[in-house]
């Protein structure tokens, strides 16, 4: 149950896929992912691993100085106004289910961000998808553009110029 949804992914699937010397390519929640970093069945496996965060590491830590109670609000709050951009874009005008189901997503947002340091590299972005730095430009700008290209690094097997590595201590 992931966001009052329920979500799988059939192990025996994916272990068909990498068989046959085929990568396979996971993009989701983190409950999912971490149990996929953690599968006995996958140890073998190499696996390279990023977490798309809208907060990074030091924004996160100036908010815990500040007003260390307020952080879960504000990262939901983060969330909150994303969502909502992004689902006015894609449909204009909202429903009640619309708006339901941003408050169970930025609900959780917080609780994911949990799990940012499980992942190997931690990467910020502000401009999520309802951002017209992805496309109103011809090409990617801004925290776009710098997120897309140190997920091109990673999937070269090089070192992100602006990925993060978040100890599990960070969020409380």
């Amino acid at each position: 149950d992931v966001r009052k949804d329920i979500q799988a992914l059939a192990l025996q699937d994916l272990q068909a896929v990498l068989a046959s010397g085929k990568d396979a390519f996971f993009e989701g929640n983190p409950y999912i992912a971490s149990a996929l970093m953690a599968a006995p069945e996958l140890r073998e496996t190499p696996i390279v691993s990023c977490f798309l965060s809208p907060l990074s590491r030091e924004e996160l830590v100036m908010l815990q100085e500040k007003a260390p109670e307020e952080v879960p609000r504000i990262v939901t709050d983060v969330m909150r106004r994303k969502l909502l951009r992004r689902t006015q874009r894609q449909k204009g005008i909202l429903s009640l289910r619309d708006l339901e189901d941003i408050e169970v997503r930025c609900g959780a947002a917080y609780q994911e961000l949990t799990y940012a340091w499980r992942f190997e590299w931690v990467l910020p972005n502000h401009d999520g998808e309802d951002s017209e730095n992805w496309d109103a430009f011809y090409y990617p700008i801004g925290d776009a553009r710098r997120c897309l290209a140190d997920f091109v690094a990673l999937l070269r097997q090089e070192t992100p110029h602006h990925g993060e590595k978040w100890e599990e201590t960070l969020l409380r």
